[in-house]
């Protein structure tokens, strides 16, 4: 990758990271919960038998597979565990 296009990359991650920082800060300053993120993880094709589920937060590939039905699944279980430790961490049961 290009010097210019990684710093880039790298900038906006940590803009990113400033931002949902940020968020969190603010709604518990004020006592509430943060809002929920609708969907986390989407499906992108890459082709002919080719998906790639990605973060939509950060547009990080965390997964590919070969079939839609394959990438849904994995795009739930993503969801479910990201939902789960959300529920772990707000509950002030971390291990």
């Amino acid at each position: 990758m290009h010097p210019l296009m990684h710093q880039r990359v790298t900038v906006l991650e940590a803009v990113r990271a400033r931002m949902n920082t940020t968020t969190v800060d603010l709604f518990t300053r004020i006592g509430r919960r943060s809002p929920v993120q609708q969907i986390r993880y989407q499906i992108v094709g890459k082709g002919p038998g080719a998906y790639q589920v990605t973060e939509r937060s950060t547009g990080q590939v965390v997964g590919e597979r070969d079939s839609w039905k394959e990438a849904s699944n994995f795009a739930q279980e993503m969801e479910s565990r990201a939902d789960a430790r959300a529920l772990i961490e707000g509950s002030g049961f971390e291990s």
